[in-house]
Order: structure tokens, then sequence, then C-alpha cells
């Protein structure tokens, strides 16, 4: 009996993995561009087939061959991409990347004090408004547990997905095996290489100073930075037995890391400034990074960091690309967020040394009134990307953000002759919205280093077929993630570019499994009943807010043992509490996101499950946790010394825009074309603005820093 029962146990088991790698079949429409001999601008109808995470094929269909073909593939899971009322065939896309995101902040709404009055990053990041309005309502309770991190990367991935986001970059924790891919993870993709880096800041002016006025003389002379550096190291500490060969050594950083032996082994008196921190802290890192690229044994994927953020006339904001020369980090690869101060002299030289630029055009406007030269750019041949930032000064996705992209291009409001240079001299707006569709892309996958396909015969390693897997296209051996949106507009770009919202986004599809999407689409993959109707917004959550328990507002300076069982019982006094929905949105069909069971491999997450009954793969759960923490907890609120009532948060921001009334009219209202907005009105009086606000004295000081 035994033996039996395990004999149907192993036959069960066969056929349940036989069913879960049976190939999709996608049905519908495609850019031509993924087609030789196709007009790129026109649409194709076809199939996208989909087996082992990886596309394996994609062909053209015609209407009157499409009986014989569903039967010659009766085997596979196949599925046509129309909807029911709908006379045309929905668009299947590749799934859009979003190279530059900052995750912990998102569940925040704009910030309404960005008027385009600062000058570079560090102006505002010091500007105690920004403190309170921004940190004061982020902590302390992202710090309460795990459980709360966990919600807030999850809810950034979320709001992402929604809008057609397949990978995002930024740091995260918590987020395997649940929705989309994150661009950082080497899993994202079947790939040898190493896997992407993205420090936030490559450069801070503070640590930089010792390689402005100690180094810089030196190197001017003709030296390598290392060999500088090594110069410098031995007139100050000449028993290190330091080279320029050795400098970037794990043996010589080792010595370097131990700052009290590194103290002992260098004079007392008439060090540079920043000197021992700089070889015991900032040296290590930048080697890293250049070992990160010189690394033979693993070939880099690519470094993603912030540059030069601020105005084009910001005079330190200029100098930040001369520096990373400086450090000998000019190196293939390598991409800077922002780069708005960035010369443009320089720009064909980013071009010959294949450095992209991603570009957040919003988060630049909304908070320097000034973004990134882009025709300057993009006629240098600068490889670009759009980044959606993070959503306090930027938008929820890039969907959004190339929506502000293309009317700052037809704007041009500085009469740079943008749709000229962005049509590549057509004034065709179809090839402008073909450039920012790339911009998604293949863009993007090229900057990271998974653009490139390469086969493999040993199946036994890569049942794929592939050892190296693209991203942002439609073709065999890129990695099976792709959006379905509808049909809109006669354009493949301008109807994805210019048209598409998270109404349209009618499903989500990662390595081959969909995630998200038309309830209908998911019923007929065999999904039924297996999912969460979105969306689960409610105006409720804001009205938490205002009626705190005052009880069930924690004391600071508590242990993190303290703090869990403070969560836990704050989740739980709101256990009985019914949120009302709201839908703005009227979506014709009903959205839903396929269950997920990463919880139950997760310890913590499921030990937190088991006191709250919150579960943290249900969209109404990690909302539901957000907006109380955010609401009840945040230090505006529960802090009289740290915080300020006056910012603490009004309302709970929804995880779609079509519900978010505040977010839909910043975006809409900030440009618009053919008439006056909110960016020309801070453009007018920003100089009144700062004097009001009594701001500028920070960049001079930062720019007379770094004069020559």
């Amino acid at each position: 009996m035994k033996i039996l029962l395990l004999f149907f146990t192993l036959i069960f088991s066969i056929f349940s993995e036989a069913q879960e790698i049976k190939p999709l079949v996608l049905i519908g429409q495609m850019p031509g561009r993924y087609f030789a001999g196709t007009d790129a601008h026109a649409y194709v109808f076809g199939y996208v087939e989909i087996q082992n995470r990886v596309i394996q094929k994609i062909g053209q269909l015609k209407a009157e061959d499409l009986q014989s073909f569903q039967k010659e593939n009766q085997n596979k899971k196949i599925i046509q991409l129309k909807r029911a009322g709908q006379s045309t065939y929905d668009v299947i896309y590749p799934g859009l990347i979003d190279l530059h995101k900052h995750t912990k902040q998102n569940n925040l709404p704009i910030w309404g004090e960005a008027e385009g009055q600062f000058a570079n990053r560090f102006e505002w990041r010091d500007w105690p408004n920004y403190k309170f309005a921004v940190s004061g309502n982020m902590n302390p309770w992202v710090d309460y547990a795990r459980a709360v991190e966990c919600a807030t990367y999850r809810w950034s991935e979320l709001q992402v997905m929604v809008l057609g986001t397949t990978y995002l970059q930024g740091p995260s924790s918590c987020v395997s095996n649940f929705s989309i891919q994150r661009v950082e993870d080497a899993d994202s993709y079947i790939s040898q290489k190493s896997s992407v880096q993205a420090p936030t800041d490559l450069v801070i002016p503070e640590d930089m100073q010792f390689v402005w006025t100690s180094l810089r003389p030196l190197i001017q002379t003709g030296k390598s930075y290392e060999q500088a550096l090594t110069q410098t190291i031995k007139k100050y500490c000449p028993t290190i037995d330091v080279t320029a060969a050795n400098i970037n050594s794990p043996e010589m950083l080792k010595i370097f890391k131990d700052q009290d032996k590194l103290v002992s082994l260098c004079q007392k008196e008439d060090l540079p400034t920043k000197f021992i921190r700089y070889i015991y802290w900032i040296h290590p890192t930048i080697a890293g990074r250049k070992n990160y690229f010189l690394n033979k044994k693993n070939p880099p994927s690519a470094i993603i960091a912030h540059l030069a953020e601020g105005r084009r006339d910001d005079e330190y904001n200029q100098k930040e690309y001369e520096i990373v020369k400086l450090l000998g980090l000019d190196m293939p690869q390598m991409n800077f967020v922002h780069g708005v101060g960035i010369p443009q002299k320089d720009y064909p030289e980013l071009a010959k040394k294949d450095i992209g630029l991603i570009w957040s055009p919003f988060s630049n406007l909304i908070l320097y009134s000034q973004t990134l030269d882009v025709g300057a750019a993009f006629k240098a041949g600068v490889r670009l990307a759009i980044g959606s930032d993070w959503v306090p000064t930027g938008t929820k996705s890039v969907l959004e953000e190339v929506k502000v992209a293309r009317n700052y291009i037809i704007k041009d409001v500085d009469g740079e002759k943008l749709q000229q240079v962005l049509s590549s001299e057509t004034n065709k707006f179809e090839k402008i919205d073909e450039e920012l569709f790339k911009m998604m892309t293949e863009n993007p996958a090229k900057m990271i280093g998974h653009s490139e396909v390469v086969k493999s015969t040993d199946l036994k390693t890569n049942p794929s077929g592939y050892s190296e897997t693209a991203i942002g296209t439609l073709s065999p051996g890129a990695m099976g993630s792709v959006i379905i949106a509808s049909y809109q507009d006669v354009n493949p770009y301008t109807n994805l570019v210019k048209f598409t919202t998270e109404k349209d986004i009618n499903l989500v599809v990662i390595d081959g499994r969909p995630i998200y999407g038309n309830h209908t689409y998911l019923d007929q993959l065999g999904l039924a009943s297996q999912y969460e109707i979105l969306p689960v917004d409610s105006d409720d959550y804001s009205s938490l807010g205002a009626n705190a328990n005052t009880e069930m507002q924690m004391p600071t300076g508590k242990t993190p043992e303290y703090k869990y069982e403070y969560l836990i019982k704050l989740v739980n006094s709101f256990a009985s509490k019914v949120f009302k929905k709201t839908d703005r949105c009227q979506f014709t069909e009903e959205k839903a996101m396929v269950y997920h069971s990463s919880v139950e491999a997760d310890e913590d997450l499921k030990a937190f499950k088991a006191k709250t009954n919150i579960n943290l793969d249900r969209v109404t759960d990690i909302t539901r946790i957000l907006a109380i923490n955010i609401m009840t907890q945040n230090r505006n609120k529960i802090d009289p010394v740290e915080g300020k009532p006056k910012f603490s948060l009004k309302y709970f921001p929804a995880l779609y825009t079509c519900n978010d009334t505040y977010h839909s009219k910043r975006m809409s209202d900030f440009i618009k074309i053919g008439t006056d907005d909110v960016f020309q009105s801070n453009r007018k009086y920003r100089d009144n603005i700062i004097q009001k606000q009594n701001l500028g004295r920070g960049p001079k000081e930062l720019a007379r820093k770094y004069s020559n």
C-alpha cells in the first residue's frame, strides 16, 4: 500500500511540475520594431511564447490562421488579449524599467513646499521644513519593526507595478518572491554578470574636499588618482608600504580600514583636511567601485549613482563630474542619476565613454525649476533613461514621469528646440514618443548591461536555453516580463507614452507568471479565485490621524522588543475597524493581484501574521498597516520636541493615482501645453520665494569650497 501511495505521489508530483512549466502564449498586437522588415511605428498582430522564465518565440499571425495556431499549440496556456466589447486586441509591450527610485518614502504625498526654489540637493536636504514634512512623517514609525519596513518596500513595488514597471531600482528588503523584479538583484535575470550596484551618492562634498585640495593639483600634472593618493600617503605615513599598484588591493584596504592603526602609522600634525577620514572611510569605497568594474572573473553590469543634482547654473553642481574624473570613475557602464549640473561640453565625452544619464524631469523641475539639457545630451549621443525618483518630489512610476517629460519637450519653455532635436529633425510627435519609449525599455537595459542574449546548450544548467538574457525588449532570449495595455492610438509609442495610465494596464507578467491585471484575463489563465480584487484604497485611512487615540502613541526611546510588541498592540487595536473602499477610478474591468505566498517562507512575517492576522502578501493588509502607522505614529504627531504638529500628514495617499485627488491635481497642473501652469509660476516667482525663505547661503558656501 505504501509503495502504491508513493507511486501515485510521484506521478502527481511529475504531473504538477509539468503543469507549472506549461508555456504561456500571449496573442495580441505588438510594436513593429520587434519584427524585421516591418514599420516600427505600426502594430503587428502576433504572439509571444514564454517558458522557463524566458521568451522562446515571437511571431506574426494572420486572423484567418488563429484557429489552426491554437489547435497546434493546445498543450500550451494560450490567452487572446481581446477584452469583451473591444474590436481591437490589447498591446503587448516589454515590461518597463525604472533605474531610479527611493523606495522607503513613497507612501507620502508630493511635498507641498517644493516650488522650484532650491539650487542643489544639499540645500533642501538641510532645510528644516523638509525635515519636518518628509523625515518627520517617516520617523520613528519606520523603525518599529521589520513588518513595517517590509510593508513600506512592498508598497513601492505595488505602486509601480500597477503602472507597468517590471524592473525597479531602489534600496529594498523583504521583497523576494513578491510582485516585480529589483534591478539590483542578480536573480532578476539569467546572467553571468555581477549584480548592478546602486549607491545613493558617489560624491559627497564634505568628503571630497581632500581630493579637490590635495590630490587635484597632483592629478593635473598627469598622475592618476592612484598615483596621486599613493604619493600623498607616503608623504604623511611613510611606513605604509603602499604603491599605485596595490593601493586598491584587499590587503592594503584592510590596513586603511583599521582607523586606529592608520592613525598610529601617520604623522600627527599638519595633515591635509579630512586626510584620515578619507583614507579609512572614503577610499575603500572608491576602490570598491573600481575593482567592481575591473573584475574579470565576474564581469560588471553597471553602477547607478546620484551626480550633479540641482540647477545647471549652480557652481558646485558643475564641479561634481570633474570630481568623478579626478577619481578615475568616468568608466563605461557608469550611470548618473540627474546629472543636471554636468557641463554641456562634457556630453560628447559621456557618450564616448558609454556613461548614461537617468532623467527625472518632474523631480528636477519641482525642486530646482531646471532639468537636464536633454536636447543637447540626446544630440551628443548620450544614452538616456527615465527615472521616477520618489513620490515626495517625483512621480509614482516611469509611466507617469514620461508624461511630464513629453509635455516638457513639447512646451520647450527655454526655446531649446527640444521637439526638433528629440524627433531627429522630423518634428513628429510619434518620433518623440518612440525615443521616450526607448528611455523606459531598451535604453535602461543597455545602461545596466542586460540587453544582449547568449544561447546555451547546457540545458541542465540553463533550462531556458540561454546563459545571458535581455530585458526591455520582445525577442527570443529576453526575460518573460511583459505588460499588456489597452489600444488607444494608432501609434504604439504614443499609445503607451501619452495615453496609458493605471486604468489601461490590463496584465503584468513576470518571468512568464501573470501577477496582476484584469480579473477576466487572470480567470482565462486558470487563476480564478487566486487573487485579490483591487483597488483597496480608502479615504477613511486619512481620518486616522485626526482621530488617533493618544493612549496609543508610543513614547520615544524604547527598545526594539518593546516597539515590536507595541506595533502588535497598535495594529490589533484597529482590528475591528472597517475602511470603506474608495473607487474614483471606475475601471471598466476590476483589477486583481495574484496571491503570493512569500510570508510563509519568512519566519518574522509569519510570526507577525499569527499575532495580528496581517498578511503582508495582501495589498489590503499592506495598505492597512502603513496607514495606521504613518497617520498615528509620525514624529510630528507624537514627538513635541523633534516634531511639529502643523507638518503632520493630513491624508494618506492612495495606491492608484486615479483614487488620489491631490496627486492627480499636482501632476496635471504642473506642465500644461498651451496655457500657464505651476512650473512657469514657480520660475516666475522663484527669486521672491528664495528671499522669503532665506535660502541661497548654503549653495554659495559650498561653491566657495570648490572654487578654482
